[in-house]
């Protein structure tokens, strides 16, 4: 379960392996995992869980969490994407130091 992130680059590599995930409504999370059901406000640790404890107790529940989360993070959060941004991001700080 994720406790404390910003943007939730551990969150989006889970998904994009199809594994479910839940944490507290903290950081990006809310708006990376975009499903209320696997989320607890910030310190509820027994609304947390149970949500573990349910996906624990059903297979099938934890199988179609994990391939949405997988079409959702290759659609979101492609390696390209992020490699693409990067490179930007480098060459306009390194053009700036010019």
């Amino acid at each position: 379960p994720v406790w404390k992130e910003s943007f939730g680059q551990v969150s989006s590599f889970a998904m994009s392996m199809g594994i479910p995930v839940v944490g507290y409504k903290v950081g990006g999370l809310e708006e990376i995992v975009d499903d209320d059901e696997l989320l607890a406000a910030a310190g509820d640790i027994d609304r947390l869980a149970n949500i573990i404890i349910k996906l624990l107790d059903d297979r099938e529940m934890r199988h179609r969490i994990g391939e949405k989360n997988r079409l959702r993070a290759e659609s979101l959060f492609p390696v390209e994407q992020m490699i693409k941004k990067y490179d930007l991001l480098y060459r306009s700080i390194i053009d700036e130091r010019k």
